[in-house]
């Protein structure tokens, strides 16, 4: 329903003129990461030039909002819209019960790209990390990134420049972090 509703609203705006039109829209999901069950969230897509949330329980960041969808509480699913002219964007994921989760400077790509990650594991409120699981998807990730580099090292390394160049742009504290990725992921390979 939310997603047709979405559809409709775009469509109607194409139609009348409204520069609406000039979007990539990305589909999501959202689920309980405890029990994996479907959950209604609200999603809202920042640009890339919008700050931190000041306060870990807030929702609000301190920026420009290019779109705000809910979630369907029946299957999780959700579609952003986010302007063409944005290259990069963030979606902050909150809803009554859940710690808010902000997603920093994904891609813009191509309309009907899925959003990262997908599905959004949200984790309950009364809930605190797990050190054992937060250590599990560090070594995950660093493994699968490791993976992807060995196939193409100079391609990988390329790709994370470019992306770095974008992200330094409107955030460069973020975009040397994401740089310091290549070394990171040279010294946990060893190449």
């Amino acid at each position: 329903m939310y997603i047709r509703l979405h559809t409709i609203t775009l469509a109607l705006a194409c139609i009348t003129g409204v520069p609406a039109c000039a979007q990539n829209v990305h589909p999501g999901t959202v689920i309980d990461r405890a029990s994996g069950s479907p959950i209604s969230i609200e999603i809202t897509a920042w640009s890339s030039n919008t700050g931190n949330i000041s306060n870990a329980n807030s929702c609000q960041l301190d920026g420009k909002i290019l779109d705000s969808t809910t979630s369907d509480p029946a299957d999780g699913e959700f579609v952003s819209s986010v302007p063409t002219a944005e290259a990069l964007y963030s979606l902050v994921y909150c809803g009554n019960g859940y710690h808010p989760a902000v997603m920093k400077h994904l891609r813009n790509t191509a309309s009907g790209d899925p959003t990262i990650p997908r599905p959004m594991r949200m984790q309950p409120i009364p809930d605190g990390i797990d050190t054992a699981e937060a250590t599990d998807i560090a070594i995950f990730a660093l493994n699968q990134l490791a993976y992807l580099r060995s196939i193409d090292s100079g391609a990988f390394d390329g790709a994370l420049k470019e992306h770095f160049d974008q992200i330094s742009d409107v955030d460069g504290s973020a975009g040397e972090a994401f740089f310091n990725l290549i070394a990171a992921l040279q010294n946990w390979s060893g190449s």
